[in-house]
């Protein structure tokens, strides 16, 4: 329903992305209101006068109990880790039945549907979710659905056809399978790469393609898998490509592709927290990738974590309530169990960094 923001009250789910007059996100779908006196203050300051919600959870249904908003979220988080898991090892039975010899392009389909539909109707945004599987030693398959799920995400962002959403999705899908070929060993290697190893890895490509062919992709698809390891500025492989050189599609699933890396555990490395990996991307990416998605990408990205719970570097815990426009990466937190507000963004607290989300 969609009430006026002096009707605000705690515990109140907002049911829409709200974005200033500059088209930056402010307050992202299923935030709980916790704090509804500095909520209304920043609405009345962009000017929004009214809001859509979810629902009351003091007054969910006449005949059902009260239900906490930390119980529904745990709920949906628990339900998608089981859907995923799911679709991850069916995607895996795919693949491997290909490699044996048979395909069923109508199984692809459902597994894409499948993939997309983890993430339907849930009130916790999808880049929470995945934050879930941060620690998985599925280096393949996983971090597969995961890019799928992301890039379905930019595609939106980016007002792409219904059609070329579909055909981006399904490259994210696939577009590492190939890995699965690789040794194991190889992968979850922990010390510098050999030369020949190097390459031996680079060769993951050819053979996702390889692998793939009877499936019949078209050109959209199989282009995204092919390029999508090469850079903006030349320096990727296998063809070293440049700029417009490489198709869009391409572009988008190598930002995807390095965004989920970065934020997930690596035999060789910790994980990064999602603010970390958008400051990577600022400093190192800027002229690997596409400068234009990767911007609007910037720009989005930390809104969407606005109600996750996070650890600092001081000890304490809190949740992100609110995205400093000219600090995103330095947001507003509210400490638990105390409700006091703490803005990264102050001098004061330049020394406090965001040590985990959880």
């Amino acid at each position: 329903m969609r009430i006026s923001v002096d009707d605000i009250k705690n515990n109140m789910i907002i049911d829409e992305d709200i974005y200033n007059s500059n088209g930056r996100l402010i307050l992202s779908k299923g935030l709980s209101v916790s704090d509804e006196s500095f909520i209304k203050d920043l609405l009345k300051k962009n000017d929004i006068n009214k809001i859509k919600v979810l629902m009351l959870f003091d007054t969910i249904k006449e005949e059902n109990e009260n239900v906490p908003f930390e119980v529904i979220k745990e709920q949906e988080i628990e339900t998608f880790m089981t859907d995923f898991n799911n679709v991850v090892n069916n995607f895996e039975k795919e693949i491997i039945s290909t490699v044996s010899g048979t395909c069923n392009a109508k199984s692809l389909e459902n597994i894409l549907s499948e993939t997309i539909k983890t993430n339907s109707g849930k009130n916790t945004n999808v880049f929470q979710l995945l934050q879930k599987f941060k620690n998985s030693d599925d280096l393949t398959f996983v971090h597969c659905n995961a890019v799928s799920l992301t890039v379905h995400t930019i595609g939106k962002w980016m007002k792409l056809s219904e059609s070329d959403l579909k055909d981006l999705s399904l490259a994210g899908l696939l577009f590492d399978v190939g890995k699965y070929a690789l040794s194991k060993d190889l992968l979850r290697k922990t010390t510098p790469l050999t030369d020949f190893e190097t390459e031996i890895i680079k060769s993951h490509v050819e053979k996702s393609l390889e692998m793939l062919k009877p499936y019949d992709l078209n050109d959209n698809i199989t282009n995204a898998i092919k390029y999508h390891h090469e850079r903006c500025d030349g320096s990727g492989y296998p063809y070293g490509l440049k700029g417009d050189e490489i198709p869009l599609f391409a572009r988008i699933l190598a930002l995807a592709d390095v965004f989920v890396a970065l934020t997930s555990m690596r035999p060789y490395r910790d994980k990064m927290t999602p603010f970390a990996a958008v400051k990577l991307l600022e400093t190192d990416f800027m002229q690997k990738l596409d400068i234009v998605i990767l911007s609007d990408f910037i720009n989005k990205i930390a809104s969407n974590y606005i109600g996750a719970d996070l650890r600092l570097s001081d000890g304490h815990e809190g949740e992100i309530i609110f995205i400093n426009a000219n600090a995103p990466l330095r947001p507003i937190v509210k400490l638990k169990p105390t409700g006091d507000l703490l803005d990264l963004s102050s001098k004061a607290n330049h020394d406090i960094e965001i040590e985990e989300f959880f």
